[in-house]
């Protein structure tokens, strides 16, 4: 199927489509006339990366799950180490949002509303 009938399969933009080819995670033949050609096969991928964006993996480890997916008896563990090292670095990534956060209230605190002085407290803060 050409490009354009894969986008309106899957819903994804072609544009998205050509990255994930570029990058690796779907292929394509090209035909004589020089347009790509995806197989039946590129809908259930093209989804399965789109189900693996949704959980915020990276192009790298998307490319390392559809490899571990080909061969799913024998790559349990290496998925649950991959799934475990992202939730860590969810939970690092968590935390920092929590601490700015707090400090974007804090900031917010000391901010008087409407200045007549001409001068932000936010600013002479951060100055």
């Amino acid at each position: 199927m050409k490009i354009g009938a894969l986008s309106r399969a899957t819903g994804l933009p072609v544009a998205t489509l050509r990255f994930y080819e570029s990058e690796g995670l779907l292929e394509s033949r090209r035909t004589s006339g020089n347009y790509r050609d995806f197989s039946q096969d590129a809908v259930s991928r093209a989804e399965r990366i789109c189900l693996y964006r949704s959980l915020d993996l990276t192009i790298p480890e998307i490319r390392t799950m559809l490899r571990l997916a080909e061969t799913p008896t024998q790559s349990c563990d290496q998925v649950c180490a991959l799934v475990r090292r992202h939730l860590e670095k969810v939970a690092r990534q968590r935390q920092h949002l929590q601490t700015l956060e707090t400090e974007l209230e804090r900031l917010l605190s000391i901010c008087p509303g409407a200045s007549t002085s001409g001068s932000c407290q936010i600013l002479a803060e951060l100055s």
